[in-house]
């Protein structure tokens, strides 16, 4: 076994660090441009989070982990990653909650509309693959339409066999 230095340093550390390059392609894809002429709600109160740090948040929350809003602490929590994204403070789970009740259907339907385009213009496709996977779904008995089985222990069995098929675009 290798010998190793095992020492403390004053140096805050995340075991999110990854995120940064995530982060790095928002930022040159301008994302928060995009994001504040989207319409998105603004905050009534100064002393509110921009709500580009509540999306990014919530981004970060669930790349980490978080599955409902109690785990989106975790971002909060992290000095590390709070400092790599450029924020005094991560905002507290009650602040995501309080942001996404003032998104309306008819705000969400402006806002994604205005995303969706911009993003969708942003696709340039030139000749990618459209693949299907196979998939075997066993059917027992007589099932119209099923190729037999191949399955020498269970001769008879009708399977529905798909098979992979791949389409230039």
């Amino acid at each position: 076994m290798r010998n190793c230095d095992i020492k403390f340093v004053n140096k805050e550390i995340t075991p999110f660090g990854g995120l940064s390059l995530f982060f790095k392609m928002l930022e040159k894809c301008h994302f928060e441009e995009h994001i504040m002429q989207s319409g998105i709600p603004l905050q009534g109160s100064s002393r509110g989070y921009k709500p580009i740090q509540l999306i990014l948040g919530l981004f970060a929350g669930m790349w980490c982990g978080a599955s409902c809003f109690g785990h989106l602490d975790v971002v909060r929590y992290d000095a590390a990653l709070c400092d790599l994204l450029g924020w005094k403070r991560g905002a507290d789970h009650r602040a995501y909650q309080r942001y996404l009740n003032k998104i309306s259907q008819a705000v969400n339907q402006r806002a994604f509309g205005n995303l969706f385009r911009w993003f969708f213009s942003e696709l340039k496709f030139d000749n990618y693959p459209l693949d299907f996977g196979s998939t075997v779904m066993v059917r027992e008995g007589n099932q119209e339409g099923a190729a037999k089985g191949y399955n020498s222990k269970r001769p008879g069995d009708s399977r529905i066999i798909r098979s992979l098929h791949s389409f230039p675009m």
